[in-house]
């Protein structure tokens, strides 16, 4: 009986040492992702995570494409140059919000998961199919991408919003979420891409995106009405530059646009599009106006078409 009660109490001690936290590392052949025994692949770890669990990812560079339907999960890198993940080329049977083929590095379809301290890479090469970064479907709220390099290195094409499509952070009605103190690099299209409510863009430094390095696009415009809306996000205090079009391209309302450093964009620094109006809004979403949007503390730069093109309704600009 001394001898059950002890190995009991082990077996105990053993579960409390590891609940929460599951260990990756390159190279590893363990099988429960323990410190101990970590697991060689990060979806090895996903797919026996539980809710509220921490993958700690160790130094080194993966190849994998990640699926995530395991509510308040954490992935988190030793940092975001030293913990690399680069796509193998899309998951078996994944597809976009338009049910085309989708390489997304990470794709999240759970509440209120977090991506922390991880470098995020599309390399070189042509793309076959529209990519993310980080792609969460509707439904998963509370998104938090924090302190992480995301970067595309395939050759840009302004005709990728249909053939195939490119995106750095993809936010699909995943209302609250969070994109703070990331490296934005390459030539995404967006580089950070919300049509989405109530999320957060801050302290990012965005470069290069082949169209605009922050985009709040209307679902309704484009969809149809009783979707869902694009409102109330925050863009605050980033460093935005060198977008083939615009820095921000602003087709929802309500939006709050302060104290970002927007230079040398090929468009307008912030765009705030109208129906017909000023060459209209991007595709998809055409129809939309950018309505009730305020705009404070901005500093531009040379953008080609100026600081801020304004054609919607009842915009707040000092």
């Amino acid at each position: 009986m001394k001898k059950a009660i002890g190995m009991s109490f082990i077996v105990l001690f053993q579960a409390n040492i590891f609940a929460g936290n599951l260990y990756v590392e390159q190279g590893a052949a363990g099988g429960i992702c323990s410190k101990i025994e970590p697991c060689g692949g990060i979806q090895q770890a996903i797919d026996i995570a539980m809710e509220g669990d921490t993958i700690n990812i160790a130094a080194g560079n993966y190849g994998e494409n990640l699926f995530i339907q395991t509510a308040g999960l954490t992935l988190k890198g030793k940092s975001k140059r030293k913990t690399i993940i680069q796509t193998a080329g899309g998951r078996e049977g994944a597809a976009g919000n338009a049910n085309n083929p989708l390489d997304a590095i990470i794709e999240v379809r759970a509440a209120d998961v977090s991506i922390l301290d991880l470098s995020l890479i599309h390399p070189a090469g042509k793309a076959v199919k529209r990519e993310a970064a980080i792609f969460a479907w509707k439904g998963s709220p509370g998104l938090q991408v924090k302190g992480c390099i995301i970067e595309r290195r395939r050759h840009a094409r302004l005709d990728e919003p249909t053939t195939p499509g490119s995106r750095g952070v993809f936010i699909f009605n995943g209302p609250g979420g969070l994109i703070e103190d990331n490296q934005f690099r390459g030539n995404y299209q967006d580089h950070v891409h919300l049509p989405s409510r109530d999320v957060t863009v801050r302290n990012n430094s965005i470069a290069g995106a082949s169209r605009a390095g922050v985009s709040v696009m209307d679902p309704v415009s484009f969809v149809g009405p009783n979707i869902f809306d694009s409102t109330n996000n925050l863009i605050e205090n980033n460093l935005i530059v060198n977008s083939l079009v615009d820095g921000i391209h602003i087709q929802g309302d309500l939006t709050t646009i302060i104290d970002n450093v927007i230079i040398n964009n090929k468009g307008y620094g912030i765009y705030l599009c109208g129906e017909g109006l000023g060459g209209g809004c991007y595709f998809p979403g055409e129809e939309a106006v950018s309505e009730g949007n305020i705009l404070s503390g901005n500093i531009f730069k040379t953008n080609k078409k100026g600081g801020i093109g304004d054609f919607g309704i009842g915009n707040n600009i000092p």
